[in-house]
């Protein structure tokens, strides 16, 4: 950390409270790393064989019959199934696998959900924001959940705010599930399982690339060394050019994700990292821009609204709310509730009723 510098430790749990917040004291992050502990995504499947959570996408969202017949099998080779009850291993492997699926959607989208409410909240933090997105991947269900909406708000939340997310597979070295020698499933000749997990572990780290890309920054996968990758990260984000561009037309005000490229001429050996795209000016400004006319020049230059710059409030406590079931032992559902709330500052002019209404807003959701 430099003299400028200030760090926030957060956490898609929410186990961290009020030290979730951005701070040089070194105290108050030690104390919330101290608080830091693994908190499962969902209830452990400790039926046989073991089913990973990329095994249960293919054969619940992208019906591979093929894998599911394997599983059926080494169902029934588990628990001494005769053929006659082919019928009640079939079961099992469905629901089992329909289970595994949904509580991996509510995990992923609760941990990016607090992803966005990083970005949102920190737009307004001056100044350049690296993040570092510490996690073991995801399994991605383009098909059946609104994984692709929500990274896209994740990127979209980024880019507005000016930061750079650098992701670190917390995993390490690590390899498909498919080569583990714990989960028992017994020799395969067909060779089904081995080829289906064979795209696994790539599968699940493509959406820390995609953060990561998207944003300007880049995924550290396969390493044990993650204090190298944090420290080039800093390297990178310390040393950048900011480059200026100026819209053309009105379709390129508009506050969609255009793409944008940056080449260097003559040097087709060099790399460009930058952010995937920008958003426009959000139609409300512009709206209000074509209602304002400067009388000159200069005018306009000076004009808040052509700068993009418009004072909005806020002051206010800001709320967000994501609900969702997953799976819990003996066969319950268990509701799982993640609120996050980020109040600003008022400074001299918040009244006692507003600081009796901010601790009264804590105070309920503090309610179990």
């Amino acid at each position: 950390m430099g003299p400028n510098d200030e760090v926030a430790i957060t956490s898609a749990s929410g186990q961290i409270g009020f030290l979730q917040q951005f701070t040089n004291n070194r105290a108050v992050l030690s104390a919330a790393l101290e608080r830091l502990k693994f908190v499962p995504g969902r209830a452990k499947d400790g039926q046989r064989p073991p089913m990973s959570e990329y095994a249960a996408q293919l054969i619940s969202e992208q019906n591979d019959r093929q894998l599911y017949e394997y599983f059926v099998e080494a169902t029934m080779r588990a628990n001494s199934f005769p053929e006659s009850q082919r019928a009640i291993a079939q079961a099992l492997v469905t629901q089992r696998s329909a289970a595994i699926v949904r509580d991996s959607d509510i995990g992923i989208k609760t941990a990016l959900q607090s992803l966005v409410n990083l970005m949102r909240t920190t737009a307004k933090v001056p100044g350049r924001k690296v993040v570092f997105f510490i996690s073991d991947g995801f399994v991605p269900n383009f098909k059946g959940s609104d994984f692709t909406t929500m990274v896209g708000y994740a990127t979209e939340a980024a880019a507005t705010g000016g930061a750079v997310i650098y992701s670190l597979d917390a995993r390490g070295l690590t390899n498909s599930s498919a080569l583990d020698a714990g989960n028992g499933g017994g020799f395969d000749p067909t060779g089904v399982f081995q080829t289906r997990m064979s795209a696994e572990l790539t599968f699940s780290q493509e959406p820390l690339v995609a953060l990561a890309a998207d944003t300007g920054g880049r995924a550290f996968l396969n390493t044990n060394s993650l204090t190298n990758g944090i420290g080039q990260a800093l390297d990178e984000t310390s040393r950048y050019y900011l480059l200026a561009w100026r819209p053309t037309n009105e379709s390129q005000r508009l506050p969609i994700s255009t793409k944008i490229k940056v080449t260097i001429a003559g040097r087709p050996d060099l790399k460009v990292k930058l952010r995937r795209g920008y958003l426009g000016m959000p139609l409300r400004k512009i709206a209000e821009q074509k209602k304002t006319t400067p009388e000159s020049e200069s005018e306009q230059l000076a004009s808040d609204d052509h700068l993009g710059v418009v004072a909005e409030n806020t002051e206010d406590l800001q709320t967000a709310l994501s609900l969702g079931y997953k799976q819990t032992s003996g066969g319950k559902m268990e509701l799982a509730a993640a609120v996050q709330l980020t109040a600003q500052e008022l400074g001299e002019r918040r009244t006692s009723e507003d600081r009796w209404n901010a601790r009264y807003a804590f105070t309920r959701c503090g309610v179990r």
